[in-house]
């Protein structure tokens, strides 16, 4: 499992980013908010998900 280091010393895992930008590039926006809104919610003090 590959983690993200952000400036706040959150660990946001990678394949959860990856699966944002995935959802975004094939336009499932609705689907890349209520994944990128669990993030915010799992991950508040993250600055890579803000």
């Amino acid at each position: 499992l590959s983690l993200v280091m952000t400036s706040t010393m959150s660990l946001v895992p990678e394949e959860n980013i990856q699966q944002v930008k995935d959802l975004i590039e094939s336009r499932q926006f609705m689907r890349a908010r209520l994944k990128i809104n669990h993030l915010q919610s799992s991950y508040p003090s993250s600055a890579y998900v803000l």
